[in-house]
């Protein structure tokens, strides 16, 4: 979800985390996106090592604009929101056209390479193991081990 936002804040006990290669999944808008929004290998990292970042790296990423106690959260939204509400609607829908214009563009591409690669993981022995393992609360099994 922060990575489709258009802007984020973030508690400082949040964590983000991408968990699906464990279970043998994939992670279309990430993949697809994570390399430009965070860079290429960050982005690696996040999806092959499954582990958590913190609110803090998340903002040096760019995921997050700003961190915040986790009880200030809602008081730095509506803090937030305040201020871009006094702008002009009509400059704030091009704006965010314009600055989304790569994500638009390459929508359809993203389209095309969901259905593949969602289709292919999905018919997997490691997507099959992967799932059944989660849902069993149990660790994988995986063959290619």
């Amino acid at each position: 979800m922060v990575l489709i936002s258009d802007i984020a804040i973030a508690s400082e006990e949040a964590k983000f985390a991408l968990p699906e290669a464990r279970i043998g999944a994939w992670v279309p808008i990430f993949s697809v996106f994570g390399p430009v929004l965070v860079g290429h290998k960050a982005a690696h990292e996040m999806l092959m090592s499954t582990e958590p970042i913190s609110s803090h790296r998340a903002m040096e990423l760019g995921l997050v604009n700003r961190v915040v106690p986790n009880d200030q959260v809602r008081e730095a939204t509506v803090e937030l929101a305040g201020k871009i509400m006094i702008s002009a609607p009509t400059s704030l829908r091009i704006t965010k056209e314009t600055v989304n214009q790569y994500l638009v563009r390459h929508l359809s591409e993203f389209y095309i390479a969901c259905k593949r690669f969602w289709h292919e993981t999905t018919k997997t022995e490691d997507y099959m193991e992967g799932a059944s393992a989660f849902l069993e609360k149990r660790p994988p099994q995986y063959k290619g081990r």
